[in-house]
């Protein structure tokens, strides 16, 4: 439900007419209760005595509904209320339908809700609107000021020209490439950002530049600089040092032989740590492939077949099939942002966490929607998870599934026609109210369902070109009659071949289910 406070009487008709030619209803509310239907728009005065009971939950931020607030007045209400959104007083009423109705209907998918609050009440994110060719168009928020560039300076100039990167070189905000650039301040000098971009067609926001072609968004990192100029210190310290300790050498050969021994002690000490971390990374490496299932049901008109290989000894790719109950199973895959021990550790807990979600939960998106409340609860670094669940039931033949920010997986058929399987749904552990959608398709004997992490996607040859979704395809296409442990292994062979490195780059991971007659 959305209320609109401080709303002027002769708006209120424009917005009646606007609103009801979309399908919402508008109630117009000055007594002392609101109406309860989840899609009505309910408008209240300053004046009205309700808006007067609803100010303490406004300042305690415990207003469940989403409130939009339209009085110069209550900015400081806005502020403390992680519901409500400030909007200008005189703001066009074209541009708050807009606004109001793609909140209505988008505010818990992706980053609309964050992206309005930035436009208009300014936040740690600095948000650049850019043309194809990487001009600004505009900048979120307006007034403020960012690496000491103004808004007014940045406008109308290129992104490379100013920070001195080009927009290509940015990464996708779901990539899980290493997201830190340099960029050029006001004062010439290099500055540490979070930066990652997002096209504007994913995300159909009002009231934009015609023109705007991606959403940047960029962060300062402070931290990173105040630890470079420490480490330059600390080298500097670390001369001096050792140009004492060398004065100190020439002139006592017996310190020196000493000193030695101790380095010659201290290099075994630390081939012997070496050693056993190899060793734990080994044990560790073994400990994951255990977290994968050892076998898969026999008796359901399912074939299944694998293949897990990890960036390093560990890595941060998970797949299971969970038997939900005697005709039902479910099939999850998931990728943790990022490699080594933590990427590792929290695919630990995704098992832990889906073993204890997915037998009652009633749909997909319901257990996606769980997991991420207890990672966005649970997770306090820069990770997410994308993920993909599926169930399918044997008795009905049907596939129920739904998406996390993973890539779409593929449905094959018998007569090589090819099923993008798609939902909407922002990955795990970013934002806890993020809505996740469930979708179903009917099973056919025959029927191929690949899941996979986005390593097989990425892999590059020499020219930089990604072996994509269409090397899978043709894969598929061009091996109809082989079995799915051969389909999996020529796979591999194929992803050898194209990739111009002599290692993978990042986790492989493929896991092919096979429907079959019906026994």
């Amino acid at each position: 439900m959305l209320i609109l406070l401080g709303m002027k009487k002769e708006n209120i008709d424009f917005l009646l007419k606007k609103y009801s030619s979309i399908g919402d209803k508008i109630k117009i509310r000055t007594g002392n209760k609101l109406s309860s239907a989840e899609k009505n728009i309910n408008v209240l005065r300053q004046c009205d005595p309700l808006f007067k009971k609803l100010e303490p939950s406004l300042k305690k931020g415990n207003v469940e509904n989403l409130v939009i607030i339209l009085s110069a007045e209550d900015e400081k209400l806005s502020n403390e209320s992680g519901n409500c959104l400030y909007l200008p007083e005189n703001i066009d009423d074209k541009l708050l339908c807009g606004i109001t109705t793609w909140l209505i209907r988008y505010r818990k998918k992706n980053l609309c809700f964050e992206l309005f609050k930035s436009f208009f009440q300014g936040g740690d994110i600095q948000i650049l609107l850019t043309d194809k060719d990487g001009k600004i168009l505009s900048c979120i928020p307006v007034k403020t000021n960012f690496l000491g560039y103004t808004s007014k300076d940045l406008k109308n100039k290129y992104f490379k020209e100013v920070f001195g990167i080009s927009v290509e070189d940015i990464p996708f905000t779901e990539s899980n490439e290493d997201h830190i650039r340099y960029l050029t301040n006001a004062s010439n000098k290099e500055t540490s950002c979070n930066v990652s971009r997002m096209p504007i067609s994913s995300m159909k926001i009002p009231g934009l530049p015609a023109r705007t072609e991606w959403i940047l968004l960029l962060t300062e990192i402070s931290e990173i600089k105040k630890l470079e100029d420490k480490s330059s210190r600390l080298n500097v310290i670390q001369d001096n040092i050792l140009r004492e300790r060398t004065i100190e050498l020439e002139s006592a050969n017996e310190i020196l032989q000493k000193q030695a021994l101790e380095l010659k002690h201290a290099m075994e000490e630390l081939e012997k740590k070496n050693r056993q971390i190899v060793e734990e990374l080994s044990l560790a490496s073994e400990l994951q492939k255990s977290l994968l299932p050892k076998e898969f049901p026999s008796d359901l008109p399912l074939n299944f077949a694998h293949k897990y290989i990890p960036y390093a000894y560990i890595g941060g790719d998970f797949f299971d099939v969970k038997r939900l109950d005697k005709s039902r199973v479910g099939i999850v895959i998931a990728d943790v942002s990022g490699h080594g021990v933590s990427s590792a550790f929290i695919t630990t807990m995704f098992k832990s966490q889906f073993d204890n979600i997915a037998a009652d939960s009633k749909t997909p998106a319901e257990t996606l929607s769980r997991l991420n409340k207890e990672f966005s609860n649970s997770i306090h670094t820069e990770h997410y998870i994308t993920a993909f669940y599926s169930v399918i039931d044997t008795e009905t033949m049907k596939m129920y599934y739904s998406n996390a920010g993973h890539p779409n997986q593929l449905l094959f058929r018998e007569n090589s026609e090819v099923l993008e399987l798609s939902t909407m749904g922002f990955f795990l552990g970013m934002f806890e109210g993020t809505e996740y959608e469930d979708k179903e398709i009917d099973l056919l004997p025959g029927d191929r369902i690949l899941y996979n992490t986005d390593g097989i996607l990425e892999t590059a040859n020499e020219e930089g070109k990604q072996f994509g979704k269409e090397g899978v395809i043709r894969i598929f296409r061009e091996n109809l009659d082989k079995d799915i442990d051969d389909l999996s292994n020529m796979i591999l062979s194929e992803l050898v071949m194209f990739m111009a490195e002599t290692t993978f780059q990042d986790d492989i991971t493929i896991l092919i289910t096979e429907v079959i007659e019906n026994l």
